[in-house]
């Protein structure tokens, strides 16, 4: 299903700190592309040289079953270099040309080198953080849209079955084990307590409640906000499971809002409504202009300790780190004491994500 035919390799390389080469001169660079021409076998057809107005060169060299584009950036003595090129060895010969390149500018200076296979595999780069991005094989895109909030992709894949992202960040997934929901839930609820009502603020692809409500937990109501109504059409087509979320709303236990999170709380808090816990699946709150930006606020926050009863929980997942550090400052300075951290790993993504929850007391 997701094989198709090789069309060559793609080098990417960028170069900083470059103290000792001439950026404004483009015979530099010929001298370059001359040795890759001797050494790898690389027959050049033609170049064409601009000169920029900030002093810096771009030059793009046409080659037998192929390219390379240059572009030199002498105010901070850096360059980018893209090479893509088809022949039967195409990698070897791109692995040559990223060791006469690095060995004339500097493997020091190499900032970035990147090598990849065209074709061969349909691959999508996802789960961009800023310390590591993971290169997906055999995605199939089936479905994508750009709502007013996000972009959403639904792909069918070998390894994990079908997959939904948001802004290029993996969701769900149809195969993995789904430690995800478990994590985030167990901070919140135990199948030993009951639950009058319970807030989840996202969670449009119904995981959640579907886990929550299937699984034996003591839960009189949940409401459950989520600001994109494409995310929940769309899971609601293309993902198995769902089936109950229709019987769950006609039988009173689960209310759909289709809402901004942080106003509708703002608005129960208004009300004097109260919560037995709450539970937040936010995307990446590290993009902090995103869909998920106010329900990382101080504001955000106040509204939560107010309308948790005395004794209850929330739990948020935290992206990163640094997001981690933030949150446990603004979820102090607005009354919650008992903070606890743990980490979820799901094969999804390359790292484990920390899960936060807070009590009230």
């Amino acid at each position: 299903m997701n094989s198709q035919a090789e069309i060559g390799s793609h080098l990417i390389l960028d170069f900083k700190s470059l103290q000792n080469v001439d950026l404004k001169n483009p015979a530099f660079f010929d001298i370059i592309l001359s040795q890759i021409s001797s050494e790898c076998m690389v027959t050049i057809i033609s170049n064409l040289t601009h000169c920029h107005k900030s002093d810096g060169i771009a030059k793009v060299y046409i080659v037998e079953n192929g390219h390379l584009t240059l572009h030199t950036y002498p105010n901070i003595n850096s360059c980018s270099i893209d090479f893509y090129f088809k022949s039967v060895n195409s990698r070897e010969t791109l692995e040559k040309v990223e060791e006469i390149i690095c060995s004339l500018l500097g493997w020091e200076n190499c900032s970035s080198t990147i090598l990849l296979d065209r074709g061969v595999h349909n691959q999508v780069l996802l789960n961009s953080y800023h310390h590591s991005s993971t290169l997906y094989k055999n995605f199939q895109l089936i479905h994508r849209e750009k709502t007013p909030y996000q972009d959403i992709r639904v792909f069918d894949t070998n390894e994990m079955g079908r997959v939904l992202t948001l802004d290029n960040m993996i969701q769900i997934s149809e195969l993995p084990e789904d430690n995800y929901t478990i994590d985030l839930c167990k901070l919140v609820v135990t199948k030993e307590s009951n639950y009058n009502n319970l807030l989840i603020i996202g969670a449009g692809d119904m995981i959640i409640p579907n886990y929550l409500l299937t699984n034996n937990f003591k839960i009189g109501k949940i409401d459950l906000v989520e600001i994109d109504e494409r995310v929940y059409a769309n899971t609601k087509k293309y993902f198995k499971g769902n089936e109950q979320i229709d019987k769950f709303v006609a039988d009173g236990k689960l209310n759909l809002v289709f809402d901004d999170g942080a106003k509708f709380l703002k608005k129960r808090k208004s009300e004097g409504y109260e919560y037995d816990g709450i539970i937040i699946d936010n995307s990446d709150v590290f993009i902090f202009d995103g869909p998920a930006s106010s329900l990382f606020t101080d504001e955000f926050y106040g509204n939560i300790f107010n309308c948790l009863k005395r004794g209850a929980c929330f739990s948020q997942q935290v992206s990163d780190e640094n997001v981690r550090v933030k949150w446990e400052n603004m979820v102090k300075s607005v009354g919650f004491k008992d903070i606890l951290i743990i980490y979820s790993s799901t094969p999804e993504y390359s790292v484990q994500l920390p899960m936060a929850s807070a009590k009230k007391f």
